[in-house]
């Protein structure tokens, strides 16, 4: 096999190396786990950055393109060939994140595989709309003008779904969803409140980080990551401290399926609800700081 400096020199000379295809989703979902779990330090960025290069020393050149794209993309770090005399490893030099550590690489992972997996979705959907035939929906009008109407009525029942992206398709879901979205996500985080840190608890396979992420980030919600498994992930919000701060966060929500659900609730049905939770989880909040 070629050094990892000459393979390196391969990929730069040429840019298709460095491409997202499909190749690339398929090493995210199956092999980049085992190359991340190679890099166990958890000491200074520096040495991470060093198991970095370690774990993907003996990549073949196509999987080595792929792992070089992964770390690149997530701004973690950025590996160049060198010439002599630049006391570069091996010739290969790394620029990394500051402060990086095993958990920011973690993090990337998860949110990437996210990613793949929702773009997969989505293609999918595009393909199932594609296989339907407009003239096979006609066959039933016999006249221009009867065809002619039921375009326009099928152009007024998909607009609005044509319009929005998936990924906001997506995240109206995800506010929608009173059983698995993020009402649920945050009902349990207060119910479970310990009066230091609101942890949000959930299973990775069956919550989005990413749709979560963006509902934080629209309000300036600061988030941050405890713990990520395959089964059990924990994030929490590190500017969540007081009851104020609790029902500021609900009242985002409620602002969010107010804005969502405008068509079919009305402006005061919503501040309703909004006002009677987290009136009532208020009051249970200061009766369990006051019982500590």
């Amino acid at each position: 096999m070629q050094s990892l400096y000459d393979r390196m020199i391969a990929i730069e000379v040429d840019n298709n190396w460095l491409k997202e295809d499909e190749g690339y989703s398929k090493f995210v979902k199956k092999d980049l786990k085992k190359i991340i779990s190679k890099i166990k330090s958890n000491e200074s960025a520096k040495t991470v950055a060093f198991y970095c290069q370690k774990a993907i020393e003996y990549l073949e050149i196509r999987h080595l393109s792929y792992a070089l794209i992964f770390f690149k993309k997530y701004g973690l770090i950025n590996f160049v060939t060198q010439q002599a005399g630049f006391n570069a490893y091996c010739g290969i030099s790394y620029n990394y994140k500051k402060d990086l550590s095993q958990k920011d690489i973690l993090t990337a992972y998860e949110e990437e595989l996210a990613n793949i997996k929702r773009r997969k979705k989505a293609s999918n959907k595009d393909k199932k709309i594609s296989t339907q035939s407009i003239f096979e929906r006609l066959d039933a009008y016999d006249t221009i003008e009867e065809r002619q109407t039921h375009i326009r009525a099928l152009e007024n029942k998909y607009n609005e779904s044509f319009r929005l992206t998936v990924q906001e398709n997506e995240y109206n879901a995800y506010i929608l969803d009173r059983e698995n979205g993020l009402y649920k996500l945050l009902e349990e985080a207060l119910y479970n409140y310990n009066c230091k840190k609101f942890i949000l608890k959930y299973n990775p396979q069956e919550v989005n980080f990413n749709l979560l992420k963006q509902f934080c980030d629209k309000f300036g919600i600061e988030i941050k990551m405890l713990e990520r498994g395959e089964v059990v992930s924990k994030d929490y919000l590190p500017n969540v401290k007081t009851i104020e701060d609790i029902r500021e966060l609900f009242t985002y929500y409620f602002y969010e399926l107010q804005r969502i659900e405008h068509f079919s609730k009305t402006k005061e049905k919503l501040w309703e609800e909004q006002n009677n939770f987290v009136a009532s989880n208020s009051e249970w909040l200061e009766q369990k700081r006051m019982s500590r």
